[in-house]
């Protein structure tokens, strides 16, 4: 991406102000479980990464590969999240310049900040998962596409089947957006098809082979109209900011029923409907994993503003910024992601003895021992029937479960601590 002169504040603008906006409290949230299994996995021996990534999560390997490498310079929260600010600073940038390009400087700010504000732009640009570098190169490929029809370059045909080919190593289900692509594509093709049949060779081949790791994902329930509809209010940030997108969105349909504006919307509105079709026959339906559609009502708000009066450009971005102000905060807070894990993991490092026990939870299962990495006592990981030679166990369970936990019938209370999100105890035999 080349600007110059005027036409470079539009873009830089909207992905400085997220790039700082991203990178706020970045390291104050505990890790909750799939980052604290990024720790585990990346640092892993790289040998022991690849033989693991044959028995399961394959579809994360060229993350987890890449992540591998990143963690050789520390495992710090903020250092594992960092890679996913910068694609979504990246993918911020993109956007804004695919709004310049379609509809003008004034539809590139205001694309800029209503992505750079989504709520859930911050979310995963503050997680350690493949998510924001996922969103990143599906705004990248769109940018590519946009550029290859315009002009018909060989190289941004070239450009465009690399990075797609990228996103479905990234991120499979990524390629649900190539249905929007289509739509843009439709008056030339054939360069399309050829492009994005080169594109799926390495994608598809990846597909064959996690397929037989299905069984990581058979708890997912399949999908109703119910959850549908919550999957697109938490792709928009909330029913409120969904409906108020929404509206932005026909509004830009009715000014303008071009390529770029319908492929924009069937951007959004399409994958979540085929993937609730695929969820029916397999279990993948989850939000997260359509975060690929969230630039499309960024880019749908700048298309509707394009040709209003300049003044308008300020009621989209206020809008968002209004109705995401109280969830860019919370999730930034200690249990912005999940329980204070890092708080529990602390009250355990204090009262640790040698010998002692921690039930394994889904809560401890990775979280607690990333946090206990460094710590001089560490209690064994333990399953079923307390072992003979353990006395004293720790347990952790959420604070809305009531009564005594699973696991410390016929022991004693010894100690109580409640944090963020968990309660923590520590039992002895009698």
């Amino acid at each position: 991406m080349r600007i110059r002169g005027d036409t470079a504040w539009p873009v830089l603008v909207p992905a400085v102000l997220a790039c700082a906006l991203f990178c706020w409290r970045l390291g104050t949230p505990a890790l909750w479980l799939d980052e604290a299994a990024t720790a585990q996995d990346a640092g892993r021996p790289l040998g022991d990464l690849l033989a693991f990534l044959t028995e399961r999560d394959l579809g994360l390997g060229a993350y987890y590969v890449g992540m591998h490498v990143w963690t050789l310079l520390g495992s710090a929260e903020w250092w594992l999240r960092l890679p996913s600010v910068l694609a979504m600073t990246v993918a911020t940038a993109f956007v804004a310049d695919v709004a310049r390009r379609s509809w003008g400087t004034r539809a590139a700010y205001v694309a800029g900040l209503v992505f750079a504000l989504a709520p859930i732009a911050s979310r995963y640009a503050q997680e350690a998962r493949p998510y924001a570098l996922a969103i990143a190169l599906a705004v990248v490929a769109w940018w590519l596409l946009h550029r290859a029809l315009e002009d018909g370059g060989r190289r941004w045909w070239i450009g465009y089947t690399i990075v797609v080919a990228c996103l479905g190593v990234v991120q499979l289900l990524g390629l649900l957006i190539l249905v929007a692509h289509l739509v843009r594509a439709r008056d030339e093709l054939r360069p399309w098809v050829r492009a994005t049949a080169a594109a799926l060779i390495a994608p598809a081949i990846l597909a064959v082979f996690t397929f037989g790791q299905r069984d990581t994902v058979a708890w997912i329930p399949k999908p109703t109209f119910a959850s549908l509809a919550e999957a697109y209010a938490e792709l928009a940030g909330g029913p409120w900011l969904l409906a108020a997108l929404a509206a932005t969105a026909v509004l830009a349909l009715a000014m303008s029923a071009s390529t770029q504006t319908v492929g924009t919307a069937v951007w959004f509105a399409a994958p979540p409907l085929i993937l609730a079709g695929i969820g029916l026959l397999t279990p993948l339906f989850l939000g997260r994993y359509l975060v690929v559609c969230v630039p499309a009502l960024a880019l749908l708000a700048g298309a509707a503003i394009a040709k209003l009066p300049s003044w308008t450009a300020v009621v989209p971005v206020g809008l968002a910024a209004a109705l995401a102000a109280s969830q860019l905060q919370a999730m930034r807070e200690v249990d912005g992601h999940g329980p204070d894990v890092r708080q529990a993991a602390h009250t355990i490092e204090q009262g640790c003895q040698p010998g002692d026990g921690i039930q394994r939870t889904v809560t401890t299962i990775q979280t607690i021992p990333y946090y206990l990495r460094d710590a001089k006592c560490r209690p064994a990981d333990l399953t079923g029937p307390l072992p003979n030679d353990i006395n004293r166990l720790w347990i952790l369970q959420p604070t809305w479960e009531n009564g005594a936990p699973s696991g410390s019938q016929g022991l004693d209370l010894v100690q109580e601590t409640t944090v963020e999100g968990l309660r923590v105890t520590l039992w002895k035999r009698p």
